[in-house]
């Protein structure tokens, strides 16, 4: 995907991924920790990363995204996430 989306942002890094991060969310307390490069839940996450197995994850309300990344590596999987549509956000 070459298009850039037509609303303001900012990418941000953890040890799990890369982000988008609309910056009409910037304030809510999932980006907040995330646009600081740190993990989101980190115990919740350790937790199912220990007890996923291969197969398929569909995540409904993914908000950022930033479980995915962790999750579909633990399972050796690929991902497949679609773009924020920035009118859900607000």
């Amino acid at each position: 995907m070459s298009e850039r989306p037509d609303f303001d942002f900012e990418i941000c890094v953890n040890e799990y991924g890369v982000y988008c991060v609309p910056d009409i969310m910037r304030k809510r307390e999932v980006c907040r920790i995330v646009l600081k490069g740190k993990v989101n839940e980190p115990r919740t996450l350790n937790f199912i990363r220990s007890i996923v197995r291969q197969g398929d994850v569909v995540s409904g309300g993914a908000f950022i995204g930033d479980f995915l990344p962790p999750i579909s590596k633990a399972m050796g999987a690929d991902q497949t996430e679609l773009p924020p549509e920035i009118r859900t956000l607000t």
